[in-house]
């Protein structure tokens, strides 16, 4: 336990102490670095002994015992300053003082209509606090191959496109933006919104249901863009949810069955106590809530060798049998010749061991290369998963293989290990039965350089396997091909 005693192990945990720098708190110093309000970071130290087996027996570990440490560092993580894949409606704040919740009320319902020009106002929707206007930001790609009605509707369903132009696939804090050019405010008492309005409002709509309005048929080839995008399967009213989450455990369902009153007279792992003494007879516990009776015979002795003497009778005659006992010269040659017989054993098998270790150095090795990778390629921007020679696999493929990211590295981190021996996969969860699999490269598909959704997770492998021999003398072994993947979530754009 962190912070107690068990008599011959302790521990101690440290007061915590404040940095207003990183730098400071991952300092080897022990001062403290800050405090009040410009602290940011905290460190605690927590030292502890851990027990000893095999070196308790040497003079050097007759304590049984050895003192460890371990550091850990918090602190305030970096604001949020880029959004990628997020809906491009602008929403003015209610109360420009309200730095939390923007003057908002949490839980309360809003309806979110598109931003017109003087009377008469729209009114809110039944059951609604009040109309909050919005414009819907620019973000039209004329390099892509979808028309504006089709980009409006596929912002709406997914977000903003993924592409290599972070600027149309993300929105940055404080950053300048415009109204999309034909989406502008109408006048209030002509009733209507524009038809890229209607367009990015078809698109979130498909979130819900799967058949396309008839306000959607301004939408260019919308049927084939509604069939990309299946419909949320979980559509319950955020309030009910709410409510669910503030009910109470049911009974039986609860860290103690339900049954918060009941008495126990054992420990907390609900073990009954043992007698300390010798005694026999009947034990019973009644049925309090969830523990129920048990009635049996019990029955303990007070030591392990008080039932009984053990006599046995030993043979008294030692004479030796026909042609006398071995002489010392023969008992030695029999030892000599046992060592001889058990030696290569043993030396084989000491070799194996130390084989198998290397092995499972290696595969570990391996392992935490791809996984390496695949973080690396994860969270980058721009990656053409279509094209085997886009330049951030290529460099993450070189830095897997040697640590470095260009291809005149002399010196690999494992030998025989080139970069055409790691293959990257893309893969995508199918949004009606949850399984995964491999996403092609199209349009529907994961080509983002053709307009297609990024993917959902990378896997990172070596399909034909790493080749390690096991070397151990008087045997022939063959190859052992290792095949580690690793698959991450792609969290880039």
């Amino acid at each position: 336990m962190i912070g107690g005693s068990t008599g011959l192990l302790t521990s101690e945990v440290s007061d915590p102490s404040y940095f207003s720098t990183a730098a400071s708190a991952l300092a080897d110093d022990s001062t403290s670095g800050g405090g009040g309000a410009t602290a940011k970071y905290v460190r605690v130290n927590v030292t502890a002994d851990a027990p000893l087996l095999f070196w308790g027996l040497l003079s050097l570990g007759q304590s049984r015992k050895t003192s460890i440490a371990a550091v850990a560092v918090a602190g305030i993580s970096p604001p949020l300053c880029t959004a990628c894949s997020i809906e491009p409606f602008a929403i003015a704040a209610l109360s420009v003082d309200d730095t939390v919740d923007f003057g908002y009320t949490v839980g309360a319902k809003y309806s979110l209509g598109f931003q017109c020009t003087g009377n008469p106002a729209p009114a809110a929707l039944a059951g609604t606090t009040q109309r909050i206007p919005y414009l819907i930001i620019d973000r039209y790609n004329t390099s892509s191959t979808f028309d504006e009605s089709q980009q409006l509707y596929r912002i709406g369903a997914q977000g903003l496109l993924p592409g290599t132009v972070s600027t149309l696939a993300c929105v940055t804090v404080s950053g300048a933006e415009i109204a999309w050019a034909t989406a502008q405010p109408p006048a209030c008492n002509t009733n209507s919104v524009p038809g890229a309005v209607t367009s990015s409002i078809c698109g979130i709509a498909s979130r819900f249901d799967t058949a396309t309005p008839t306000a959607c048929a301004n939408v260019t080839d919308v049927d084939t863009l509604s069939s990309a995008y299946q419909p949320d399967s979980d559509l319950t009213d955020i309030g009910r949810l709410r409510h669910l989450h503030r009910r109470r455990t049911s009974r039986g369902h609860g860290p103690d069955c339900g049954c918060a009153g009941s008495r126990r007279s054992d420990d907390r792992a609900r073990i009954p106590a043992v007698p300390g003494g010798p005694q026999s007879g009947r034990r019973e516990r009644v049925r309090h809530g969830c523990e129920w009776a048990i009635r049996r015979a019990l029955h303990r002795r007070g030591g392990p060798f008080e039932a009984g003497t053990i006599r046995r009778r030993l043979r008294a005659d030692f004479r030796p049998r026909e042609g006398g006992t071995a002489s010392m010269r023969l008992r030695r040659g029999g030892s000599v010749l046992e060592v001889a017989m058990f030696v290569p054993i043993l030396f084989t098998l000491l070799v194996g061991m130390v084989q198998i270790g290397k092995i499972t150095y290696v595969y570990y090795t391996l392992r935490k290369t791809m996984y390496t990778m695949a973080r690396y390629v994860a969270v980058q921007q721009g990656v053409n998963f279509c094209d085997a020679a886009d330049a951030t696999i290529v460099a993450a493929k070189n830095f897997a293989v040697s640590g470095t990211n260009t291809e005149d590295a002399s010196i690999p981190v494992l030998p025989n290990l080139t970069t055409d021996m790691i293959s990257i996969s893309i893969e995508r969860q199918d949004a009606t039965t949850g399984a995964l699999g491999e996403c092609e490269c199209s349009v529907t598909g994961c080509d983002e350089s053709a307009g297609g959704r990024a993917p959902d997770f990378i896997v990172v492998s070596i399909p034909d396997g790493y080749s390690v021999i096991p070397r151990i003398p008087f045997l022939t072994l063959d190859a052992i091909p290792l095949r580690p993947q690793v698959r991450v979530p792609f969290g880039g754009t």
